[in-house]
């Protein structure tokens, strides 16, 4: 596996590695069709960030816990693309921690959107420490908002 995701491993470990047991996944697979070009599917899972702040910014600012103004919304505007030279592997992700909100008091609003405000509160604080001691500041605090494929 390692062989297979080469320079990729680093930037996954980022998110799939953060508690000292690992991740696991639960449930079965999503299969979905996209009636296009193969290249539409490949550019924009690997490296399509500019969309983010228009198609989500509604389900972000219905995610924020209560008493957090709808401005600590806007999402970050600076970030970096990764295409591994082997493989087929890219990513892209937001880069530094949460401009408004102190990095150690910061609640990463996407994932307490998607896997709720007990879960997305221990990934994205509770656990940082530990992370941090594993896996490095860089991918701790840096890496956050991504997508891979």
């Amino acid at each position: 596996l390692e062989d297979y995701l080469g320079e990729a491993k680093w930037y996954m470990d980022a998110f799939l590695d953060r508690m000292p047991g690992g991740t696991e996944v639960i449930g079965g697979v999503t299969k979905w069709v996209i009636g296009c070009n193969w290249k539409f599917a490949a550019e924009q899972f690997c490296s399509d960030m500019y969309h983010a702040p228009f198609s989500h910014a509604s389900p972000t600012i219905a995610a924020l816990p209560d008493g957090v103004p709808p401005e600590f919304a806007k999402w970050p505007d600076k970030g970096v693309q990764f295409r591994a030279h082997k493989g087929g592997h890219g990513t892209g992700f937001f880069t530094g921690p949460d401009k408004f909100i102190p990095v150690e008091e910061r609640e990463d609003r996407l994932l307490l959107g998607l896997i709720g405000p007990e879960a997305g509160r221990y990934y994205a604080r509770e656990s940082r420490e530990s992370t941090r001691e594993r896996l490095g500041d860089q991918r701790a605090d840096k890496l956050n908002g991504a997508h891979m494929t």
